[in-house]
């Protein structure tokens, strides 16, 4: 009897978590901030010469991306929470991107549609797939496990695509985000996530999507509005390339709720899943979406696993695909370091028609996809 009560108190705490995290009030399509700089990485290739100026704005030289915080062991503290669990207003979702979000919801069945034969599409009208795969294993209860990426952009959209490009990454969680720079037809370019613990029903609570259910498991921003101390550039071996630095973590969390009443304390449990962008002004991680959930799953019950991929679904033969892709896939495996992934520890998928290949190729962790 004791442990039944404790599990119904620890259910009807977790639904106040809404109450106990928000604390600020979300605006909606604030204004992107304009930056006085941009940013620029310092190239590995030391004969490259730094620019003064890209976009006529002053360059600022920085040496190193950090990485992330990985898993922790203490509780959280109630501000902690509140931080974790609330993007900053100039990354909400405006109007137009919840309504261009539900189309897509609308076609996932179909752009994610991988079993037609070829000869039932036109070339390239198939689910093309290229990119890096981590080896899945079952999880204990209390694993922290992510993925960190450099990921470039085409912040003005694919000119002449018509159907769906994302170049998406995951982590090895079973209810794990992916996030996706989500191109389309009409110049469509968004930073999105899909959460895959909406989709599978988890009891759970988003500031950034509190609709969020297996009819509403999207999240996203257009990257032009996505302000510029959200971006940096790379050399790509030919031109200063505009990129995110983006982290996809699934981390077992604990917080301690005081109960009005004597001697009223839980610990309450639960999985935060947390996409993070880095603030290039800051060079901190800010919270780009999450959510706090109940009971993950140990082992993922969908075939695909943890991955950064390219992948596409052509409505009008093969695109001219940019130079999309990724720069650095990092992941973080229980009890581990983040660690970069090599052909030691990943091995890469090739799934594209004969048309193209990988360029700026450093595998498993620097491609892109090129034309031949």
């Amino acid at each position: 009897m004791r442990t039944r009560q404790a599990d119904r108190i620890r259910v009807v705490v977790f639904l106040l978590v809404p109450f106990l995290a928000v604390a600020v009030q979300v605006a909606e399509g604030q204004e992107p901030q304009k930056s006085q700089a941009v940013y620029v990485l310092r190239p590995h290739d030391k004969s490259v010469a730094l620019p003064d100026k890209l976009g006529g704005l002053p360059v600022k030289i920085v040496d190193a991306i950090p990485d992330p915080p990985a898993a922790r062991s203490e509780p959280l503290r109630p501000e902690e929470l509140r931080a974790a669990l609330t993007p900053s207003p100039e990354l909400q979702m405006t109007a137009k991107d919840r309504k261009r979000l539900v189309e897509i919801n609308r076609s996932l069945s179909m752009i994610r549609k991988s079993g037609a034969p070829a000869a039932a599409a036109p070339l390239c009208g198939n689910h093309e797939v290229i990119g890096t795969v981590l080896p899945g294993v079952p999880l204990q209860p209390s694993d922290t496990v992510g993925t960190w990426v450099t990921m470039p952009i085409a912040e003005n959209g694919i000119q002449g695509l018509s159907g769906t490009l994302f170049t998406t990454f995951s982590n090895i969680a079973a209810q794990t985000l992916e996030v996706i720079g989500n191109y389309g037809t009409g110049n469509e370019a968004l930073l999105s996530v899909f959460d895959w613990s909406c989709v599978d029903g988890k009891q759970g609570y988003s500031v950034a999507n509190p609709s969020c259910d297996s009819d509403h498991p999207w999240f996203g921003k257009s990257q032009g509005d996505i302000p510029s101390h959200y971006k940096f550039y790379y050399w790509d071996c030919c031109k200063w390339q505009k990129a995110f630095a983006l982290a996809n973590k699934s981390s077992y969390v604990h917080f301690v709720v005081n109960l009005p009443f004597p001697g009223g304390q839980i610990v309450v449990t639960g999985y935060l899943n947390e996409a993070k962008i880095l603030n290039w002004d800051t060079l901190k991680w800010d919270t780009y979406y999450s959510r706090i959930f109940q009971d993950r799953d140990l082992q993922p019950p969908r075939p695909w696993g943890p991955t950064a991929f390219l992948e596409f679904v052509s409505n009008s033969g093969c695109p001219d695909v940019p130079r999309l892709g990724f720069r650095e896939v990092r992941f973080l495996s229980p009890g581990a370091p983040w660690t970069l992934a090599v052909p030691a520890n990943t091995t890469m998928r090739f799934d594209l028609p004969d048309n193209y290949r990988y360029c700026l190729f450093d595998p498993n962790h620097t491609w892109c996809v090129c034309p031949k």
